[in-house]
């Protein structure tokens, strides 16, 4: 045994720094095998993620709808990423406090939205393939063929979901009714109701217009012919099912003639909030198309011009990445139908045959501003229930129409006034279709004239008239889309110059033929 002094203490070993530490974590790890207890413990994503799904009316929209919705028993109603990351920090507050915060709630709520947007696990609300589409492979401009859609449209009232079957509409015209829940899978609802007792066996049969309401008189008023009425009738009510139509709704003619009032009617069945003020330029802005989400109708009031890659983009409802303010970029589907009312056509940077498809433009050509004139007439019909339940039935007979024939109407089944309208669009629009409206240019095939000297007379017409003409690689395209029997060849027998030039079997005014 040392011997120590008396009153003297023999100082013990300092321990080196962080051997303290080092000998806590080595005794931890001689009782858990080896791992931190940290390590043993579900990570709070895991834990959150588990139970979230719990919840058997939380969903997302699928791979391509990166959006949380949640049934209000209804319909599923987009649930705002700030509610889901409140919800993780709340999780974090009870179960993992040490973890409180922005950052970690983040990361929590992406980890659960990458396990439900997987088709496996049975938590979408879209029809969402095993394999990813790519989209980049797709030509947004081909041809594309009419092709009747089949699927049962929906149509999500306050107290039933209406469900127009097309085999059930073109066999009968019977519109079903079914108690709301959530395994209908509808993101949105029509602010109305129907009447009970008007169901018999479970088929609700719309009735014909009053036409002593004052809805048929607006509707009189715009338009005296039936036949432009119905048209109407299928364009609004295509805005209120669950099928992506790929239509924009145009409303086309000066002040005072209806538009407005009925916009305002139409926006009422959408609700307020769902039905947003939008401008076309600012479809190329960074953050503004982000006010889009988990709209059902996008509402345009004048435009001069559009970017119709864009706009084609969003009336397909093709999947959409957009920038929001202080937080990361959300891709999502849209849902919102669209209608642009213009007191003056719309130019396009590129008014293709592939754009123009898209369009299904309604002519407002009875200007009645200051005749008898109501102010805010439309709140007259939308406060009247009454008069708001027949508004509902005929945009029903609308979709009745629509469902049967499976598309819109093309322009040859269109009443005349659509058939003008048109006409007088292309004019103002498309300057080769001008050029071959003017230059009274025909096929004939007996007449082979040299496609160059026809081009030169179009870009000679357009200098003349100071107005822009397509290029020599545009134009022709452009002229077989027109005039889908042009035949291009190349001449047998060479000309004076001694070339044999490409020819076309087209007869204008002022070029002469080569044959």
């Amino acid at each position: 045994m040392a011997f120590s002094p008396k009153g003297v203490s023999t100082p013990k070993t300092i321990p080196a720094p962080g051997a303290r530490k080092a000998k806590a974590t080595q005794n931890r790890k001689s009782t858990s095998g080896g791992q931190d207890d940290d390590d043993q413990k579900p990570s709070p994503e895991l834990l959150f993620t588990q139970h979230m799904m719990r919840e058997p009316n939380l969903m997302v929209g699928g791979v391509n709808d990166k959006l949380f919705y949640r049934h209000n028993n209804v319909h599923y109603a987009p649930v705002p990423h700030e509610s889901m990351v409140e919800r993780a920090k709340g999780f974090l507050e009870i179960h993992a406090p040490k973890y409180y915060g922005d950052e970690k709630a983040e990361k929590m709520v992406r980890a659960l939205l990458s396990t439900m947007v997987q088709p496996s696990s049975g938590r979408t609300l879209d029809d969402t393939p095993q394999a990813y589409l790519d989209l980049e492979s797709i030509d947004k401009d081909a041809d594309e063929p009419i092709v009747v859609d089949d699927r049962p449209a929906l149509m999500q009232l306050r107290n039933t979901v209406l469900v127009l079957d097309r085999e059930r509409i073109v066999k009968d015209g019977a519109i079903t009714a079914h108690e709301v829940g959530p395994h209908w899978k509808t993101k949105s609802r029509i602010y109305a109701k129907i009447d009970a007792d008007r169901l018999v066996g479970g088929v609700y049969v719309p009735r014909t217009l009053d036409p002593n309401s004052k809805f048929a008189k607006l509707l009189t008023m715009i338009w005296k012919d039936p036949a432009m009425q119905q048209a109407a009738a299928e364009a609004f009510a295509s805005t209120l099912t669950n099928i992506n139509w790929g239509k924009v709704i145009y409303l086309h003619g000066s002040g005072g003639n209806g538009k407005s009032t009925l916009i305002k009617i139409i926006e009422a069945f959408h609700g307020k909030g769902k039905s947003v003020p939008f401008r076309l330029e600012d479809l190329d802005h960074n953050f503004k198309p982000s006010q889009l989400i988990g709209a059902t109708l996008a509402v345009v009031h004048e435009a001069s011009k559009v970017n119709p890659d864009r706009l084609k983009e969003w009336a397909t409802r093709e999947p959409q990445l957009v920038d929001v303010k202080n937080k990361d970029p959300i891709k999502f589907t849209p849902t919102c139908s669209w209608i642009i009312a213009m007191n003056k056509t719309i130019r396009a940077q590129d008014y293709t045959e592939g754009f123009k498809r898209r369009v299904f433009a309604l002519p407002f050509l009875n200007k009645f501003h200051g005749k008898g004139e109501v102010q805010d007439y439309h709140n007259e019909i939308i406060r009247d229930p009454v008069e708001m339940a027949g508004v509902l039935d005929w945009l029903l007979g609308g979709l009745i129409s629509l469902i049967k024939r499976g598309r819109f109407m093309t322009l040859d089944e269109a009443p005349r006034e659509m058939r003008d309208l048109d006409h007088q669009m292309n004019l103002e629009t498309d300057s080769v279709y001008r050029w071959l409206h003017e230059s009274g240019a025909v096929i004939d095939n007996a007449c082979w004239t040299s496609r160059t000297q026809v081009y030169q007379h179009a870009a000679e017409w357009a200098e003349a008239g100071r107005s822009p003409i397509a290029s020599d690689a545009q134009f022709w395209p452009r002229i077989k889309e027109l005039l889908p029997d042009l035949v291009v060849k190349r001449m047998s027998v060479p000309d004076a110059t001694g070339g044999r030039p490409y020819c076309v079997n087209l007869r204008v005014t002022g070029v002469a033929p080569l044959r």
